[in-house]
């Protein structure tokens, strides 16, 4: 009964915070599969090798803004 006020001030903001949480866990999958479609990509010549590059590029960057993100909140 002591800490239930705290409890009722807070929940408001682990409720808004959870909510825009969530959402991320879509993101980090989407970012790691995008990532190893780029690993799966040919790379036999030089415009292969340098398209897969760069999808691997994207997926890996947003692999690391998701959890950053994720962190800050």
């Amino acid at each position: 009964e002591a800490i239930q006020p705290y409890i009722r001030e807070v929940i408001p903001t682990l409720h808004n915070v959870t909510h825009r949480l969530i959402p991320m866990i879509d993101a980090d999958i989407a970012a790691f599969n995008g990532y190893m479609e780029g690993v799966r990509m040919p790379k036999i010549t030089n415009r292969e090798r340098r398209l897969r590059r760069d999808k691997m590029q994207t997926g890996l960057k947003a692999e690391i803004v998701i959890p950053l993100t994720a962190m800050r909140l």
